[in-house]
């Protein structure tokens, strides 16, 4: 009995020592802290420049600031969000929290191509509506703004043929606000003014 527990152990160690090996048997990389660093560099240069925070907006970059925690000071970017929210983000994590500059101008055209295209994106009909709302939950969070785009053009197409439920409500706010905010950042216009010319598109 004891010798069966302890293969099983043992099956279990390998499997765990197998996930963290790549294929030719080496570890996976992981971010060195001179790439750390150069993130670091490369957003301190952008002090006063808006950029966008997945999931959440756009953001004007403030400035850098400590904090100490545990003892120790750590290095934060501070982002000032479009409702007025601060939100401070510590230098390791900004590779992984995926902050990045506004999309350039043309980029910002093929949003409106996208919103402007009639035909349902991902989300297809025959989806239970469980699946099809954390599909479009996860595309928001997780998805460059063109994913998001289209996440706003399929519910509101959705939209025309049923009522969507209150979850479904607020992730098409979301979505549409996420999308307006950066269109507006881009072509230097209000964000009610892209709003609505979003709700017009289709209506």
């Amino acid at each position: 009995m004891q010798n069966r527990r302890e293969s099983r152990r043992g099956r279990r160690g390998d499997k765990r020592a197998d996930r963290s090996i790549d294929a030719d048997g080496s570890e996976p990389p992981a971010i060195r802290p001179e790439q750390l660093l150069a993130e670091a560099e490369r957003w301190k240069a952008c002090v006063g420049q808006r950029a966008v925070y997945p999931g959440y907006g756009v953001a004007l970059i403030e400035e850098f600031g400590q904090r100490e925690i545990g003892g120790q000071v750590c290095e934060f970017l501070v982002l000032r969000m479009t409702s007025g929210a601060c939100i401070w983000i510590p230098i390791a994590k900004l590779a992984e929290v995926g902050l990045r500059p506004l999309v350039k101008a043309e980029e910002a055209e093929k949003i409106w191509e996208i919103l402007r295209t009639k035909r349902r994106g991902r989300g297809a009909r025959g989806q239970t509506w469980i699946r099809q709302f954390r599909e479009f939950q996860d595309r928001i969070k997780t998805e460059s703004i063109f994913g998001v785009a289209e996440v706003v053009r399929d519910l509101m197409l959705l939209q025309r043929d049923k009522e969507l439920s209150f979850g479904e409500h607020k992730v098409l706010d979301s979505a549409r606000t996420l999308v307006a905010e950066e269109l507006a950042a881009v072509q230097e216009r209000a964000v009610p003014e892209v709003l609505a010319e979003i709700k017009a598109l289709l209506r």
